[in-house]
Formats: structure tokens, sequence, C-alpha cells
């Protein structure tokens, strides 16, 4: 089992999310995603069901006082229903997918795609930067609007758009650009760019 994310719910109660590579937590079926009380136990609120399909790697808590989370990694399904949302999907408070959310198949549906990181645009838009592993160009360094429509206005451009994207890390003294770190050669930087708001190198 591999935690590979956790986040402190934003509500003031102490829980915290916890996604990865994982099948159960305390003998109940949670593959991928679950929500634990500030005392380590199971909060049976947030509830996925048989749980996801696939390991969830990046939660993000939109700050609209919803309750929603936003689990983006590799899942597909949840509670072993299609979800309308792949890899990028927005859950309400209970573990149901919020369905008015819709990133459809961002990069499709084979095998090795998935998203790394992502982070919340810095401008309180909702926005959200991704890195990923998408398997064809140029869905390794995307955005996404709060609505989940893709920003088609962002066309990033990686020097060497054949390597997946591990991270992004946005830079708070220039709003709207941002780092990204991932496979390649660090003797010509092709494993980090910096990539303007408009997503040019």
């Amino acid at each position: 089992s591999h935690p590979f994310n956790c986040a402190e719910a934003i509500d003031g109660s102490g829980d915290v999310y916890v996604v990865g590579d994982f099948v159960n937590y305390q003998g109940v079926s949670r593959p991928g995603a679950v929500r634990l009380n500030d005392d380590g136990s199971f909060d049976a609120g947030f509830n996925l069901g048989s749980g996801l399909n696939a390991f969830g790697k990046v939660i993000l808590q939109p700050r609209d006082g919803s309750g929603d989370v936003i689990i983006l990694g590799r899942q597909t399904q949840r509670n072993g229903v299609n979800l309308n949302s792949l890899h990028i999907t927005r859950f309400n408070s209970d573990g149901t997918e919020d369905t008015a959310y819709d990133a459809g198949e961002p990069f499709g549906t084979g095998t090795g795609r998935w998203v790394n990181g992502a982070k919340f645009a810095h401008d309180g838009s909702g926005a959200i930067f991704i890195a990923a592993n998408a398997g064809v160009a140029p869905y390794r360094t995307f955005k996404i609007n709060a609505d989940f429509s893709m920003d088609t206005a962002y066309n990033a451009t990686a020097p060497d758009p054949s390597n997946w994207m591990e991270d992004v890390v946005l830079d708070y003294t220039d709003l709207g650009k941002a780092y990204y770190t991932g496979e390649g050669d660090i003797t010509n930087y092709t494993n980090l760019h910096r990539l303007a708001s408009d997503g040019s190198v």
C-alpha cells in the first residue's frame, strides 16, 4: 500500500483526506481514497462505496463552501460504475460523484495515463494546473477551468513533449507562471520547465 497524498479538511474538523495506491483502511474496503477523523478512525460519512478502481494521486479542496473534493489520478470508476469525469473527478462531501463537473476523457482511456501533480491557480478563479503522464502530447502540462472545461488559451509547449510531467509548482511572484518537473535529460533541462501564463516556454 502506498499513500500518495493527504490534505487536512478545510472545514475546521481536523479530519484528513488520504489518497493513494491502497485497497482498504482498518479492514474496510476503500481503494484509492479515504477520509479519517482527527483521531485516525475511519470517517464513514465520506463513502466511496467499494472505492476507486485505481489510485488517486492528488486531492484538492475547492474553497467554495461546498465540502467537495477533487481527486486526480488514475481512477476511471467509483463503486464499480464508470465515472463521467475520468482521472479528474469532483466528489460531493458524501463521496458521490458531482456529475456537474465533467472533464470527460482529457487524455483518453488507455493504460499509462494519469495525473501526477496539480495545483489551484493563485488568482482565485478555481482553475487547476495539471502535470500528467498522459501518453500523448500536449496533455502532460495543461490547465482546466473551474468547471473542468479545458483552458484552450493555455497552450503548453514544453521543450520535450515526449516526457511525462511529475509535479507543478506555481510562481507566487509572477501569477500565472508555473514550474513543471518530470522525466527528461537534466543536461538539456528537459526535466524542468517554466511556462508563462499562456503555456509558452
